[in-house]
């Protein structure tokens, strides 16, 4: 009894120690005929326990592959015990399970064969991860074959592991020259491989600049960018670099600086000339505004001169009769009368011949002389107008100012006169046609510590296409007739440089155009 027992129990043990295993077990006759299958069998293939019991072996397992299917059954009972060989398991939608398959034989009493047990685990997942782990590989290996920066990796001793063809091409090595040499065989200077190393270990990276050497011996720049390797334990294991050869952006670099040497230089002489030309055209100007206030003056004067000789004929008259004692009472007073008109007509003449010197002189000393001082903006201005009185007399242009009496400035004089010359020149040879009568205003006011000046004329206006160009040097629209392109060029280098302003432009072609100007009351 004690001995059913325990039969008993141990065939209960068994059964349940079969139902508990997670791998596919199935015990088959010695002819390939299923006679049992555990429960994971069931769940692997997706068959019902009576649905397998019965069936061929080879309808679950594929056997195809094999030289001698017929034979395979007898090659298991021969060989007794099978470990862990690939097989193919088909489920019942016809899904293939690749496994792990193992077999050993079932004895009889007497010694002899009663069956076999096929053992089975999926490698379903595994063979997933090991498909993805390959493609992973060879899509980071064609990575590196096709970068355009050379990838070097070396192990822990420093020897090179990998040399992807972009190193190959560069340092002219192949893969089987390199493979197990030293790295520091492709650097011109021991130190940098030990300043990359030191690096690695320190902080796990490294990037800078090292100096390769090539298989021929020529050196060449190379900025380099390395971090470390572990193994799967998490230990060091090598490291591996990126690098590129940076011998053309080297001699990019060296141009670029060369030609931003030869473009300063080119810059300065620009400058040079511009300076030159602005001085001459000042100059030029200048020279023009004296022929002007010589003309404008020799009528005031000639008128003076006149008077002043008809004032000593009369004078020598008098003076004769007097003598002779023949002056009558009313030659006299005819003299008088004479005497004070001519003296009069003198003294008219010479104030304005006056006026005109001192205008001349303060607006011409302060062009030259380039000094700073305050002055007010209306007074200056109306003397700017008078010394310019004798180029405006050919022009039928009315020129109006509007600046409260108040306004005074800290500033260059000189700079200002030479501004408001240019524009008011600008207006009479562009704005108008000859002989077209017109108006410019120029209007003056304070904003907090800014002076706002809007110069204004009501002529033909400027293109929009043109707009931007007006302040390059020498652009002119009027290059056959005289024009230099120099004006609003000076102008602009004037109010920005000289007088710390800027300037800005508005115009509307057939309706005028308008500056307008704003520069600081003190500098």
């Amino acid at each position: 009894m004690d001995e059913q027992k325990i039969l008993a129990d141990s065939k209960n043990y068994a059964e349940n120690l079969i139902k508990s295993i997670t791998a596919s077990l199935i015990v088959i006759s010695t002819e390939g005929v299923i006679l049992s299958v555990n429960p994971y069998t069931c769940k692997m293939l997706g068959f019902e326990e009576q649905e397998l019991i019965g069936k061929p072996i080879n309808s679950v397992i594929d056997i195809k592959d094999l030289i001698f299917e017929d034979m395979w059954i007898k090659f298991l009972i021969k060989k007794r015990e099978v470990k862990n060989v690939e097989r193919t398991y088909i489920a019942k939608d016809g899904t293939r399970i690749p496994s792990l398959f193992s077999s050993s034989i079932i004895r009889s009493d007497d010694g002899g064969v009663e069956g076999i047990i096929c053992m089975a685990q999926d490698m379903s997942e595994r063979k997933r991860v090991e498909n993805e782990l390959e493609r992973a590989q060879k899509y980071a290996q064609g990575l590196i074959e096709s970068s355009m920066d050379m990838i070097i990796a070396v192990n822990i001793d420093g020897k090179i592991t990998e040399f992807n063809k972009a190193a190959q091409k560069t340092f002219g090595y192949s893969m089987e020259e390199v493979l197990g040499i030293d790295i520091a065989t492709l650097y011109e200077n021991f130190n940098e491989i030990k300043m990359i190393r030191d690096d690695i270990n320190k902080s796990g990276q490294f990037s800078g600049e090292v100096t390769g050497i090539g298989k021929d011996g020529d050196t060449f720049p190379v900025i380099v960018s390395a971090s470390a390797l572990q193994d799967s334990n998490g230990k060091p294991s090598g490291f591996m670099q990126v690098s590129r050869d940076i011998t053309e952006l080297k001699q990019a670099e060296q141009m670029k600086e060369q030609l931003i040497s030869e473009l300063k230089k080119t810059n300065e002489e620009l400058k040079k000339s511009q300076e030159q030309l602005v001085q001459s055209e000042k100059m030029a100007s200048l020279g023009q505004l004296v022929a002007g206030v010589a003309h404008e003056i020799n009528t005031p004067i000639g008128i003076g001169v006149t008077a002043a000789s008809h004032f000593q004929d009369i004078t020598d008259n008098i003076l004769s009769a007097f003598e002779n004692k023949t002056m009558k009472k009313s030659e006299l007073e005819k003299y008088f009368a004479d005497a004070k008109e001519t003296s009069s007509l003198i003294l008219s003449n010479l104030r304005r011949t006056g006026d005109l010197i001192i205008s001349f002189k303060m607006v011409s000393s302060d062009q030259t002389s380039h000094v700073q001082r305050v002055f007010n903006m209306k007074s200056y201005l109306e003397d700017i107008i008078l010394s310019l009185k004798p180029k405006l007399k050919h022009y039928p242009i009315k020129i109006e100012i509007n600046c409260p009496e108040s306004i005074e400035i800290d500033s260059f004089p000189g700079a200002f006169a030479q501004v408001i010359t240019n524009l008011i020149m600008n207006s009479l040879h562009h704005a108008y046609d000859p002989g077209q009568q017109g108006s410019i205003n120029i209007n003056i006011t304070l904003q907090n510590t800014t002076i706002i000046i809007k110069f204004i004329d009501y002529g033909k206006g400027i293109p929009q296409q043109n707009i931007k160009k007006i302040y390059d040097p020498f652009f002119t629209t009027s290059r056959g007739s005289g024009g230099t392109g120099l004006g609003l060029n000076i102008v602009y280098n004037v109010v920005n440089q000289t007088l710390k302003g800027s300037i800005t432009c508005e115009s509307e072609v057939g309706k005028g155009t308008t500056f307008i100007l704003r520069i600081p009351v003190k500098i």
